[in-house]
């Protein structure tokens, strides 16, 4: 049984095209994921053959592997860094694929993420390295209230479920990976007023 879309693919993927134009502007948040991602592969000693790198944003992370795959669920910021079109919870690589994956800011809005992980899991090889970086269960907190208070009593979600770093663990542990870690690096951001935060956004 599939489970069901919490995001609608096509739209996700057109808001992906869409803001591939200017992202260079506004990357800040996915630059630091970056940077503590290679930070943790720079203690790794093992050598790496086959890398996948799940959600480019247009760009190509310099990973330490021979070879590198990389995939985007939006067309153009695929096409910007060299890289095929297609989404992160419907993989078409053989099982085994790679030693090495990495996923920096997409898995938090990926339609179907525990099968996401379960596909991850699927395609890299026994011994391989999954890293993976997205915007936790806690982001945007004052966000969320301040709209959650300026709408009541009849307030609508106006940002999507986000995943926690305990239920990110449990999902890791489903998905089948082996010395699963998931860890919380808070990151705080200040913006001059609503609007320049929801033009970020």
């Amino acid at each position: 049984m599939d489970s069901p879309d919490i995001f609608d693919r096509t739209a996700r993927r057109l808001r992906r095209d869409r803001a591939a134009a200017g992202f260079a502007e506004v990357d800040y948040l996915h630059a630091a994921m970056v940077d503590g991602v290679l930070d943790r592969l720079n203690v790794v000693t093992r050598d790496f053959g086959e890398a996948l790198e799940i959600g480019t944003y247009g760009q190509r992370t310099p990973l330490p592997a021979r070879h590198i795959v990389r995939i985007d669920a939006g067309p153009r910021f695929a096409a910007m860094a060299d890289g095929v079109a297609m989404e992160e919870d419907r993989l078409a690589f053989d099982p085994a694929s790679f030693d090495l994956i990495v996923s920096v800011g997409v898995l938090d809005s990926v339609g179907d993420l525990p099968g996401a992980l379960a596909q991850i899991r699927r395609v890299l090889r026994p011994d391989g390295l999954f890293l993976g970086a997205f915007a936790g269960g806690t982001s945007l907190a004052t966000l969320r209230r301040v709209l959650i208070e300026a709408e009541a009593p009849r307030a609508a979600a106006r940002v999507h479920p986000m995943v926690d770093v305990r239920a990110a663990g449990d999902l890791l542990v489903r998905a089948g990976f082996a010395l699963p870690v998931a860890a919380v690096e808070p990151m705080t951001v200040r913006y001059s007023g609503l609007f320049a935060l929801l033009a970020d956004l």
